[in-house]
């Protein structure tokens, strides 16, 4: 009579060291998509953006309150602008427009996407705005540096001395600040420009945050975090152990 035996597969060869290995990759892949946002028009690249600015195509909202000094602002902008739909997407490197239904045009370069416009289709130059937030408020070399430390932690936590292992701990904790710090200003920073562009608007355009970028972002902060702890705690037990 046969005996079959069935074995499961084994994970004795998965050490911490492989895991802390996993989230550094898993950290600098969503940093890259993050930096990459709104770089092309292929697949979800024109969905990772910080922030959107579009018309509301012909439906204008009226602007009421105390402080509203001329209440017909609405209706005059609103018949200026028009029926309009252009959507602008803005992302750490490049810019991203849609004047209609259809396909995304993106581009690094803002003054192109502007050529392709007639005055009707950008009649208060949303283009503009949108490239004067990312020359002068976006800010990705926090993001790069960060990605930079991550792969110099990739290479200090492989099979080397437990000094360099040490080190590590602090370089992915910088690391993990740099991403707070970016993903906190990026967070702040298009909060602000969102509701300063919908007040100035008057009812006639929307804004909104990019949703995906924040989850990229804490996301990414989260797993160096995890990261940080997990090999401090390595260091630390190695280190009772050779006591």
């Amino acid at each position: 009579m046969t005996v079959l035996k069935v074995e499961f597969l084994s994970l004795t060869f998965l050490r911490p060291r492989h895991v802390f290995l996993l989230l550094l990759v898993a950290s600098i892949v969503l940093m890259s998509l993050l930096l990459a946002g709104c770089s092309s028009s292929f697949s979800v690249m024109p969905r990772i953006y910080l922030l959107n600015i579009g018309y509301n195509g012909g439906t204008v909202y009226q602007v009421n309150g105390a402080t509203v000094v001329n209440p017909q602002a609405s209706v005059v902008l609103g018949n200026f602008v028009g029926r309009t739909a252009l959507e602008v997407r803005i992302g750490y490197f490049s810019i991203c427009l849609r004047s209609s239904p259809g396909g995304w045009l993106c581009s690094q370069n803002a003054t192109s996407l502007a050529e392709n416009l007639n005055p009707y289709e950008d009649p208060i130059n949303l283009v503009n705005v949108a490239q004067n937030f990312r020359e002068k408020i976006v800010f990705p070399y926090l993001l790069i540096i960060a990605a930079a430390l991550s792969f110099i932690v990739f290479v200090l936590i492989l099979p080397y001395p437990p000094l360099l292992k040490t080190v590590a701990v602090g370089v992915c904790f910088l690391s993990a600040v740099l991403v707070l710090i970016s993903v906190l200003w990026q967070h702040t920073a298009s909060v602000a420009a969102a509701n300063v562009a919908t007040n100035l608007g008057n009812g006639t355009v929307f804004t909104g945050v990019g949703i995906t970028a924040m989850i990229l972002g804490w996301f990414t902060f989260g797993l160096l975090t995890l990261t940080v702890i997990g090999v401090y705690f390595f260091v630390a037990i190695h280190a009772l152990h050779a006591v």
